[in-house]
């Protein structure tokens, strides 16, 4: 699984029909790392001083504000408050 991109890992699991197959969390630990936070983590690091666990909590903001309409009304409130 090192370098097995996310397709090809798609392409060796079993047909669930419409759902799309179980992962373990060791995997989507994986995939994120490779595809979400290896773009990111040099954008982050390079334009500012934050340590990798920074980045990490940047990257969680980053995808909470891009797929989660909850995250962003909270986001929202958070924000008028500071």
């Amino acid at each position: 699984m090192v370098n097995e991109t996310f397709t090809e890992w798609l392409d060796k699991q079993p047909d669930y029909g419409l759902c799309p197959p179980p992962m373990t969390l060791k995997e989507f630990k994986d995939f994120i790392t490779r595809y979400h936070v290896s773009e990111h983590t040099a954008k982050y690091a390079l334009v500012t001083s934050m340590s990798e666990s920074q980045v990490r909590t940047e990257i969680l903001c980053d995808i909470l504000l891009t797929q989660s309409e909850k995250f962003r009304r909270e986001w929202r409130e958070y924000l008028k408050r500071k």
